[in-house]
């Protein structure tokens, strides 16, 4: 075995048996301090599919683990010396490769992939979605409320949470908070968290806010903090920072969306106002 797939197979087996499990110094000729995994066998060319990355020794490794990890239930349960353990690197790596090797006869093979599974652009970055399973894709639908169609989906998703939580409103009051307080924001960052599906949280929030701005002196920054801890559907407020420039301060602080802002189909409120 060479040293890449040596130490591959190494960390496969102390990551599914815990690093105090035995099985180190694995070498070529089958002969380790403890005799375990130094017990896997390798044959065949050492790059059998083309890549920059030793995907061939990643897939030999993963095959010796497994192979190993059954050689050794089976001794432990006879009560015998553990089998002798051998991959082919070439029959590792088209296991790695069975959905594209594997040739039906006499009917045509499904897609591998449902046909809505995939990555899509949201309103704030990418989510990728899993359908391959009928009850992971019509969980996805009973959120998205929409067709099992690519376009259906893809138009959905890019709006989602646009509509979901008033955002025009949310934007707003901030802003004219700052004004009322002789405060200019200048930046406005706001992110929905991962979990969108309006379940509670510990802390009952549903996304984060950034705000960035300038004011006359601390005192006015002080006064805007404290007001926006007053602005409905913002909770956790902190100031990050406040430095002083040449024309005044400058400022930065966060704070959480409240849970119970949420609107339209992650609530029974409907959602007043959208947009941004």
């Amino acid at each position: 075995m060479a040293n890449g797939e040596n130490e591959l197979l190494d960390q496969v087996w102390r990551g599914i048996a815990g690093d105090g499990a035995p099985g180190s110094g694995i070498t070529d000729d089958g002969v380790s301090g403890d005799g375990l995994t130094g017990a896997v066998g390798v044959s065949g060319p050492p790059h059998a599919l083309p890549s920059v990355f030793d995907v061939t020794g990643l897939a030999t490794a993963t095959a010796g683990a497994a192979t190993l990890a059954a050689a050794r239930f089976l001794a432990l349960r006879n009560g015998t010396a553990m089998p002798a353990v051998s991959v082919d690197r070439r029959a590792a790596c088209a296991a790695f490769l069975s959905e594209r090797l594997f040739t039906p006869i006499g009917w045509p093979a499904p897609d591998s992939w449902d046909p809505t599974a995939g990555n899509y652009a949201a309103a704030d970055g990418w989510i990728r979605l899993h359908t391959n399973y009928r009850y992971h894709r019509d969980a996805a639908l009973s959120v998205l409320d929409v067709p099992a169609e690519r376009d259906a989906i893809a138009a959905d998703l890019k709006s989602a949470m646009q509509r979901d939580l008033p955002w025009k409103t949310l934007l707003d009051s901030l802003r004219t908070t700052a004004a009322t307080k002789k405060a200019t924001l200048t930046t406005i960052v706001a992110a929905i968290d991962t979990d969108a599906s309006g379940a509670k949280t510990a802390s009952d929030t549903i996304g984060t806010l950034s705000l960035t701005g300038t004011a006359r002196d601390k005192p006015t920054i002080a006064g805007f903090v404290d007001a926006v801890t007053k602005v409905n559907g913002v909770t956790d407020v902190y100031l990050n920072s406040a430095s002083e420039q040449a024309n005044g301060w400058t400022f930065t602080l966060s704070a959480s969306i409240e849970t119970s802002y949420l609107c339209g189909r992650y609530s029974a409120k409907a959602c007043t106002s959208g947009g941004n």
